[in-house]
């Protein structure tokens, strides 16, 4: 499994304006003698996410009203993308935030 930190924007895309904000990408073959599934995973610590935001998370143009997502310009369409990108290739998309300004986790398995 490899691991690294990228401190400029966290895992929506938004920069990672809390101080100490980092993403932390892990790669992983779950076993290359039976051809199991590539995992890929993205946490950050940056604004977090709302169980109604995870819900609508992948919906086209959706973006949330809080006041910290409306300060970023954006059109709600990047996670219904790579969502689409996912899915034809027969994989999923895993979202869990613990709230609001505790950051997100996304595991792509392919």
């Amino acid at each position: 499994m490899t691991c690294s930190t990228i401190p400029r924007k966290d895992a929506h895309g938004y920069p990672a304006t809390a101080v100490g904000s980092h993403i932390y990408r892990k790669h992983r073959r779950d076993d290359r003698r039976t051809g199991g599934p590539c995992l890929s995973g993205l946490q950050d610590s940056g604004i977090g996410l709302t169980e109604e935001e995870i819900a609508h998370i992948f919906d086209r143009f959706y973006r949330s009203e809080r006041k910290e997502v409306m300060m970023i310009s954006g059109n709600g369409l990047g996670m219904s993308i790579a969502d689409a990108i996912v899915r034809r290739l027969e994989g999923t998309i895993d979202v869990q935030s613990e709230g609001p300004g505790l950051g997100s986790r996304f595991v792509v398995r392919l």
